[in-house]
């Protein structure tokens, strides 16, 4: 599959709006973008990864592509040999400090393991991270860098519960974080300010009968990590993605789960912050749309199949005056209005069609 990315219009371009501007696909194979962080017009960073030539050795390899104002190019990046390594999020604080985290696992193999790298302005580098214990499948899956020496990264554990991860200009470490159930995923981080920082995610629950998955946001005051109330709909819930502006303004998007149907549908999930408390806020549902063929002959159908309705429709109700007797207005009764009325429609109807006759 192509890479490519949908970049903001720039002032070159004649129409606004989204436009698809091309990107590097090294491989021949699979070239897949999962992150983009944006600092100006000149500076943007997109990652992800894509597969090596020699797969069973190189397997996937980490992709970082840079737009310069004009054109995307790939950046090269660290590739250890027989590793999958694969980049989710991207975060630049400035020119010489941006962060990349996702996984890396051997080839082949189901585990995974956290993965950072750092640009120091001239080349990406991997950066160790701390190591963890438990048999869970874990992951950095959001980045935020404020500064050379404060960025947070957050994910899943090797013990299955939400991974919060500081960045203090020397070393990663893990700072505990809220974990509503003992499963629970930080999927996005976003940061105000070094002591306002938010991480969304999902908690998985369980009812008896399957594991729903519920709404999880925590926030960092500078001092800790605290679960706070978030409204979850549905019957399964998730964030996937948060974005912030000020104190007071603060988005998280994800899913929910509409299960008024025979079917379970995922529809769009959006949750707002204004300063006190997170409240859902509605978003449209994408409709599909007809093609103007398509419209005309449905409308046809609709007006063809009143038609015939009204044409084939045993007893139909006849015009008031048709049934009146004398000056008086009132209507006839009796089989005989009825074959009347009959008789009128049957009148009516083209040849070849079949006659429908009322009962005696």
């Amino acid at each position: 599959m192509l890479a490519m990315l949908l970049a903001w219009a720039t002032a070159a371009s004649a129409a606004a709006g989204w436009t698809v501007v091309p990107s590097v696909d090294p491989s021949a194979g699979t070239n897949v973008l999962n992150g983009v962080a944006v600092r100006n017009s000149g500076d943007a960073w997109a990652v992800g990864h894509f597969t090596a030539p020699d797969q069973d050795d190189d397997g996937l390899n980490m992709l970082t592509e840079h737009w310069n104002g004009s054109r995307w190019s790939q950046v090269a990046a660290p590739a250890v040999l027989r590793q999958d390594e694969s980049l989710l999020a991207v975060s630049a604080s400035s020119a010489t400090d941006a962060w990349a985290v996702g996984f890396t696992k051997t080839v082949g193999a189901a585990g995974r393991f956290p993965l950072a790298a750092h640009w120091n302005g001239s080349a990406w580098a991997i950066v160790p991270t701390p190591t963890l214990t438990g048999g869970s499948k874990s992951t950095l899956n959001g980045v935020v860098a404020l500064s050379a020496n404060n960025a947070w990264a957050v994910g899943r554990g090797r013990n299955g519960a939400a991974l919060a991860e500081h960045w203090n200009g020397r070393a990663w470490s893990i700072v505990p974080s809220g974990n509503a159930t003992s499963s629970n995923l930080l999927t996005g981080v976003a940061a105000i300010a070094g002591n306002n920082v938010w991480a969304v995610g999902y908690a998985i629950t369980t009812d008896g009968t399957n594991q729903p998955d519920k709404t999880m946001i925590q926030h960092w005051n500078g001092s800790a990590w605290s679960l706070v109330a978030s409204p979850s709909p549905a019957s399964n819930d998730t964030l996937s993605g948060v974005a912030a502006r000020s104190a007071t303004d603060v988005w998280a998007v994800g899913t929910r789960q509409d299960r008024s149907g025979a079917i379970p549908i995922d529809r769009t999930l959006t949750e707002h912050w204004n300063g006190t408390t997170w409240s859902v806020v509605a978003s449209p549902k994408r409709r599909r749309q007809r093609q103007p063929a398509q419209r005309r002959e449905r409308h046809h159908r609709r007006r063809l199949g009143g038609r015939l309705l009204r044409r084939l429709r045993p007893h139909p109700r006849p015009p008031r005056d048709r049934l009146t007797e004398g000056g008086a207005g009132r209507q006839a009764q009796g089989p005989m209005a009825r074959q009347a009325g009959g008789a009128k429609n049957s009148s009516a109807m083209p040849s070849g069609s079949r006659k429908l006759t009322p009962d005696p």
